[in-house]
C-alpha cells in the first residue's frame, strides 16, 4: 500500500501514544495541555509507530515483530470468555444463592451482615413472586411471559427447536 499520512495523539505526561485521530476529524476540542499530536507518513500495511512522543519513531513490521502472522491470543478477551461461560451457567445471583444456602446450612455460625444480607435477598424473592403471581392472575390485564416462553420463542426464532 501506499504511504499515507497519520495523526497520533500523546499523553502529554507521560508520552504514551493515546491513538489515532481519524481523518476529517478536527483537534480543535482537545486540550493541548493534555494531548500532544504528531503528524507522520507511514504504510499502514507494513510499518507502525513505535514508542513515545519524544522518543518513537515509525518502524518496519518486520523488524520488530519476529512473527507478525502469528494469531494474537489476548489474556483479557480469554479471561472475559471464560467469565460469559461461567455466568452463562451460573449467573451470578446463582451463584451467591449457592454461596448462601451453602453458608446457611453449615455449622458456621451467621454473621449479622449476613443475616440480614440473606433477610433482604427473601424478601425481595417473595416480593417478586408475589408480582408475577398477580400478572399471571390477570390475564385480561397482563400478559405475563414466562422465561421458559421466552428461552422457547428465541430459540425458535433462531432455529433451534
Amino acid at each position: 500500500m501506499a504511504k499515507q499520512l497519520i495523526r497520533l495523539m500523546f499523553n502529554v505526561s507521560n508520552g504514551a501514544v493515546i491513538g489515532a485521530i481519524p481523518d476529517g476529524v478536527s483537534t480543535g476540542g482537545l486540550n493541548p495541555n493534555e494531548i500532544n499530536i504528531k503528524t507522520l507518513e507511514y504504510d499502514p500495511d507494513t510499518e507502525v509507530y513505535v514508542g513515545t512522543f519524544e522518543k518513537g519513531s515509525i518502524k518496519k513490521i518486520k523488524d520488530i515483530d519476529p512473527a507478525p502472522d502469528a494469531a494474537i491470543i489476548d489474556e483479557e478477551m480469554l479471561n472475559n470468555e471464560t467469565k460469559e461461560d461461567l455466568q452463562h451457567v451460573y449467573p451470578l445471583h446463582r451463584q451467591l444463592n449457592i454461596i448462601i444456602d451453602m453458608l446457611n446450612q453449615s455449622s458456621i455460625p451467621n454473621t449479622e451482615e449476613f443475616t440480614e444480607m440473606k433477610a433482604f435477598i427473601d424478601d425481595l424473592r417473595a416480593k417478586n413472586k408475589a408480582r408475577k403471581d398477580a400478572y399471571k392472575a390477570n390475564p385480561d390485564s397482563y400478559k405475563f411471559i414466562s422465561r421458559h416462553e421466552i428461552q422457547q420463542s428465541r430459540r425458535r426464532r433462531l432455529g433451534l427447536d
